[in-house]
């Protein structure tokens, strides 16, 4: 299956972007991550990128823009790019570092033009608990929050890995004094039992 999408740019001719399922890589490239991957040229009359694959056309649209352009325009190139693995995984830590809502939304548009796929985000108390509103941290965010989180990333082709601590590294649960009860040993706030 083969189709094109033709736009016209005006500056540098018509972007053409194609989707060809039979796109092929050189050989040593892992069949995992060939939908990833894309063809790129960029020729005075015109831009033309092709991939297996939504994503791939995505990838190389981030590639476009990343291209340093002159007064004269693009120069002409051509680019034949795949990933060496499946996964491009960005992981913030949940505790002290957690940007704030907006913040957030800029650096998985950095993370997206570097073609990071992955987001793996160590909550700990920074969403919203409704049935516990004590362990919630003041720039918790709410649900409706990590539902636009959510859908930002899948419109960039990240995926979500929310990673919530269990036994260890519970002291934002454990400095509670009513959950103190569920600590490994008695006054320290770090162990789940």
């Amino acid at each position: 299956m083969a189709f094109k999408v033709v736009q016209a740019s005006g500056q540098h001719g018509d972007i053409t972007l194609e989707l060809d399922r039979k796109l092929s890589f050189p050989s040593a490239v892992r069949d995992d991550v060939m939908d990833q991957g894309y063809k790129l040229d960029i020729r005075p009359e015109g831009i033309h990128a092709v991939a297996r694959d939504v994503r791939g056309l995505y990838y190389a649209l981030q590639t476009l823009r990343q291209i340093p352009q002159t007064a004269a325009g693009m120069p002409a190139c051509s680019i034949c790019d795949w990933p060496d693995m499946p996964w491009r995984i960005f992981h913030i830590p949940g505790d002290h570092n957690m940007p704030h809502y907006d913040e957030l939304l800029k650096l998985i548009d950095v993370l997206a033009g570097y073609k990071y796929n992955t987001f793996v985000m160590h909550y700990r108390d920074r969403f919203t608990f409704e049935r516990y509103p004590i362990l919630n941290h003041p720039s918790a965010f709410s649900k409706d929050q990590i539902r636009g989180l959510i859908a930002h990333m899948e419109e960039r082709f990240i995926t979500v890995v929310p990673r919530l601590d269990t036994l260890g590294h519970a002291d934002c649960y454990l400095r509670h004094k009513q959950f103190q009860h569920l600590a490994e040993l008695p006054g320290n706030p770090n162990e789940l039992c």
